[in-house]
């Protein structure tokens, strides 16, 4: 394997533990659960699911950053600018289908009902997903 392989592989190895986790977790969750959400200690689990996604898509952005980065020194180092373009290219087309696998697990959570209707549950749950569309580290309450 040529050195320049190195920073797009190691960037879709580590988008990929980042999204497995992910769905992973969203999984858990919708299994836990039952898709349903019960009642107040079914809110901190959800938060913490939401948490997640939103670190981890802040963790993805600094990994393509930090890969385009590395690529533009390497092509200041000599490397081809074409080479360039097809790392950052082979690395989007790689984690596309992953990202987009994680986004239908976290719709799930999206999704997720209130039985018996809760107005206190719903108010709350919406809020985290109204908050879950902001750029955010983490939910704030």
């Amino acid at each position: 394997m040529e050195g320049y392989q190195i920073p797009a592989l190691s960037a879709i190895i580590i988008a990929a533990l980042m999204h497995f986790y992910n769905s992973s977790k969203a999984r858990e969750l919708i299994k836990r659960t039952g898709g349903v959400i019960r009642s107040n200690s079914d809110l901190p689990l959800v938060k913490e699911m939401i948490n997640l996604s939103m670190q981890l898509a802040i963790y993805y952005i600094a990994i393509s950053v930090l890969l385009l980065a590395v690529l533009a020194y390497l092509v200041i180092s000599g490397l081809s600018f074409i080479t360039a373009m097809g790392q950052l290219f082979v690395f989007g087309i790689v984690t596309l289908p992953m990202g987009l696998i994680g986004k239908h697990f976290e719709d799930k959570v999206r999704q997720m009902e209130i039985q018996p209707p809760d107005p206190v549950l719903q108010e709350t749950y919406s809020r985290f997903l109204a908050q879950w569309k902001e750029p955010r580290f983490k939910l704030p309450d």
